[in-house]
Order: C-alpha cells, then structure tokens, then sequence
C-alpha cells in the first residue's frame, strides 16, 4: 500500500508536469508566431558581402563624380585662360588699330595743312589762317629785330669799315657786307676807284676797269703774308677769292694793311701790275659783327 506522502508527491509531480507541458506548449505556439515576423525582418537586411559590394560600388561612383568635377572644373579653367587671352588679343589688336587710326589722322591733317597753305585763300578759315600766321611771321621778325639787328640801323663803320645790309644780284637775297673805304688805282691811262667787300662767304674786289689775269702775281697781299691770288672774274671788273678765304680773314684780322695788285686791259704794255694800298683799322671787330649779323639775318630769312 502506498503512504498517503507518496501519492502527495505523485500529485505535485503530475501538477508540475501539467504546468510544464502547457507552459512550454504555449511558448513554442508563441515561437512560431514569432518567427515569420523576425524571419521577414532579416530578410529585408542585406548580407555582408551585398553590403560590401555596395559600398564598392558607391565608392567606385563618388570617385567618378569626383573625375567628372575635377574635368569640369579643368573644362572651366581652360574656358577662362582662352576667354582671358582672346580677351588680351583683342584688346592689343585694339590697342594697335586706334594707333593706326591715329597715325592716319595725323598724316590727314599734314597733307590738310600742307594743301591749305598752298592753297590760302579757298576757304574764310584758311584766309584768317594765313592772316594770322603772317601777323605771327611780322611780330617774330620785329622781336628778332628788337634783340639786336635793326636794319635802320645800318651801315655801321668800324674805323676805315662799314658794315651794311646789301641784295647784291649774284646772291638774290639780303646778305651782310663788311665794306672798306674806297681808294684808287690806276688802269694804264687814269685813276679808277676800287673798294673791297668781306661777306661770310668770299672777298670781292670791285672797280670800274676790266680786270686782266695775263699780267703775273695778281692778288692781295696782307703785310708780309703770302700773296693770295685771284680765283674767279665777275663782270669783268670784280675779282672773287674764295679758296683760302679762312687763311686770307686770319691774315686781315692781324694785320695793319692789305696790298691790291691788279691788271687791266686794254693796257699796252704788260710789265707789272697796278697795285693799291687798304687800311686793316677797324677789320676785327667788323668780321666778328659781320659774323653775328648774318647768323640773325638768317633767321629773319628776308
């Protein structure tokens, strides 16, 4: 017979093996409810080598994007640089025709300035031009007077010399002449007065007979200086020396007198020469007036 302690723990055993069985019947119920939801959940996360493969390929596009930035950022530069340099090109090939441009008009207005000199009296404008500029020509004249060559002035003497303002004919233009004082000489048959003239260029001897060059030793003579000889005839009555004109005026501003020796025809004997005496007083300062004289003159361009 069992004790009644051994059926109480029958009891309890069966009661705890009920309590398990249904508890473990309802969680595995429970399970299988569950797990379609979390089967569902990871079935919608990718796999580790899905996910890498991913993350390759976005990196692979990041560095293509990064590529086609960097050749539109190059594109643009470039764009820039050629934009800047036309820009450049432009602005010389500007730069170089407004210089043409310029250059052409100032060549226009020469050749304009140059046909309404010529041409004065076309237009009113030009007329007060021409007025104006003679006006202007006339006042600048007077000043250069004004600053020392008066032509009222003149002759002026320098002891046995006078310095005048002449238009002789073979010149055609006024020139400065330094003049000695007339003396005379004798042609064969009576005494014909003779004079020297100095100007920047040549020394004249003129008289009134006609000169003969057949006669020896023909010339002027500065005190005990060589004598120089007669280059050229003018007119027959004028002796020109030209060819050692700066020994001949070196001679003449140290010197004391000056010897004429000249022939002339018609003359029936040819023996010797007739011969005349020129005081130098005076010659040294008329030379260097006649110098300044013909540097003004010039400028006057009269």
């Amino acid at each position: 017979m069992l004790t009644p302690i051994f059926l109480r723990f029958i009891r309890i055993f069966t009661l705890l093996f009920i309590v398990f069985y249904t508890n473990d019947a309802s969680s595995n119920n429970v399970n299988n409810s569950i797990r379609p939801s979390l089967l569902d959940g990871i079935a919608t996360f990718p796999k580790a080598q899905e996910v890498n493969k991913d993350q390759n390929s976005q990196g692979t596009q990041k560095t293509n994007n990064t590529q086609k930035i960097s050749k539109k950022q190059n594109a643009n530069k470039n764009q820039k640089i050629s934009k800047k340099q036309k820009t450049s090109n432009n602005q010389k090939n500007s730069k170089k025709q407004q210089a043409i441009k310029k250059t052409q008009i100032s060549k226009a207005k020469k050749v304009k300035k140059a046909t309404q000199s010529k041409n004065p009296k076309n237009t009113k404008k030009n007329s007060k031009k021409y007025a104006y500029n003679k006006a202007k020509k006339a006042k600048k004249t007077m000043t250069n007077i004004n600053k020392g060559l008066d032509l009222n002035k003149f002759p002026k003497r320098y002891n046995h010399w006078l310095l005048d303002v002449v238009n002789p004919e073979h010149f055609g233009k006024k020139r400065c002449v330094l003049r000695s004082n007339t003396t005379e000489i004798e042609d064969g048959y009576l005494q014909t007065p003779i004079f020297l003239e100095v100007f920047s260029d040549l020394i004249k001897v003129s008289g009134k007979s006609p000169i003969d060059l057949s006669y020896g030793n023909l010339g002027i003579k500065v005190d005990t200086f060589d004598r120089v000889s007669i280059d050229a005839i003018a007119s027959e009555t004028n002796a020109l020396f030209f060819l050692e004109l700066s020994t001949l005026v070196s001679q003449m501003k140290r010197g004391d007198k000056l010897d004429i020796a000249l022939g002339f025809w018609p003359v029936a004997s040819l023996d010797k020469p007739y011969s005349a005496e020129v005081s130098l007083s005076g010659f040294a300062n008329g030379i260097k007036k006649l110098n300044e004289c013909e540097k003004k003159l010039s400028k006057l361009s009269i």
